[in-house]
């Protein structure tokens, strides 16, 4: 999978940290799951099916 963060991209699988702060967890009800590590906040991020 590929993730973009400002000019920044990442190949991404799940379980895998990117950006020094982010873990890939999975998908969950249509969306990715986003582990933000410093807080250990967890981000829903919609992904369309259009």
């Amino acid at each position: 999978m590929y993730l973009v963060k400002g000019e920044q991209s990442f190949a991404v699988s799940k379980g895998e940290i990117f950006d020094n702060n982010y873990r890939l967890e999975g998908m969950q009800d249509g969306n990715l799951v986003i582990v933000y590590l410093p807080l250990n906040s967890k981000q829903l991020l919609p992904v369309g099916t259009e």
